[in-house]
C-alpha cells in the first residue's frame, strides 16, 4: 500500500518536471536596470547627447517591466546646486516628460528628489560634481525568459517632435561704403539732368562824355558879328 501511495506522488512530480523542461518555462526573477542622465551646472535641461543616450537606454526596457523610479541629484560644490531642492525637482520633473512622450504611462512613474543628500562622490572637484548632478533612472522588471516580454516597451517619436538644437546665428558683416550708394532701379526711368541756368550779362558801364575844351585866352580872333537884315523896299 505503501509502495502504492509513493508511486502516485512520484509519477505526477515526474510529468511536471518533463512539462517545464520542455517548455523552457523558469521561475520569474526580479531584475534592475540603471541609467544617468547627467546635467550642466545650475541648469535642467537635457543636452542632446543625453537625450540620445535616454532613446538608446529606453529600447532595453522590456515589455513587462513593473515600475519606472527616477531619482535626482544636485551637486555640493557651487552655490546655484548646493541645497537647490526646486533645481533637483526640475530635473526629475524634465525626465518624466521625456518618459511619458516615448509613451510611457506616469502611473508607472516614481519621482523621487534627493538633492544634494546622495552624492556619489566626496570630492571637491568638478569631476565629482558632473557626477553629482545626475538622474538616476531605475527599471525594475521580471526576467520570465519568455521571449515576448523582451520586447521594447517604449515607442519612437518621429523625427519632427525630436530636439533639435537651434544654431546661432551668424555675425552681419558692417556694411561697406560701396554698399551704402543706393541701387539703380533698371526698370524705373531714369529723369534727364535739370538744365543749368544761363549766366546773367554784366551791363556794361556807360561812356563818360567828354570834356568841354577851355576857353583860349590871348591874340585869338573874335568871332565876326551876324549880318544885319536888310529892309525891303
Amino acid at each position: 500500500m505503501r509502495i502504492f501511495i509513493l508511486i502516485l506522488m512520484f509519477v505526477p512530480m515526474c510529468i511536471f518536471a518533463q512539462t517545464s523542461s520542455s517548455t523552457g518555462a523558469t521561475t520569474p526573477t526580479p531584475k534592475k536596470l540603471n541609467h544617468f542622465v547627467f546635467f550642466p551646472t545650475g541648469q535642467h535641461d537635457m543636452e542632446q547627447k543625453e537625450w540620445n543616450y535616454l532613446e538608446k537606454f529606453m529600447q532595453t526596457i522590456p515589455f513587462n517591466y513593473s515600475l519606472i523610479e527616477v531619482e535626482s541629484h544636485t551637486d555640493k560644490l557651487s552655490k546655484a546646486e548646493k541645497g537647490n531642492t526646486k533645481l533637483s525637482d526640475m530635473r526629475a520633473a524634465a525626465v518624466k516628460t521625456v518618459l511619458m512622450g516615448y509613451g510611457f504611462p506616469a502611473s508607472k512613474i516614481i519621482v523621487k528628489s534627493y538633492n544634494s543628500t546622495r552624492p556619489v562622490s566626496e570630492e571637491k572637484s568638478e569631476v565629482a560634481s558632473k557626477e553629482n548632478r545626475r538622474v538616476r533612472l531605475v527599471v525594475h522588471y521580471m526576467e520570465t525568459g519568455n521571449p515576448k516580454d523582451k520586447v521594447p516597451a517604449f515607442m519612437p517619436l518621429p523625427e519632427e517632435t525630436k530636439p533639435v538644437e537651434t544654431p546661432k546665428p551668424a555675425p552681419i558683416p558692417a556694411p561697406k561704403m560701396e554698399d551704402k550708394k543706393p541701387a539703380a532701379d533698371s526698370t524705373t526711368r531714369s529723369l534727364p539732368p535739370a538744365p543749368r541756368p544761363e549766366p546773367r550779362p554784366v551791363p556794361k558801364p556807360a561812356p563818360k562824355p567828354a570834356p568841354k575844351p577851355a576857353p583860349m585866352s590871348g591874340n585869338r580872333p573874335s568871332a565876326a558879328p551876324a549880318p544885319k537884315p536888310v529892309p525891303k523896299q
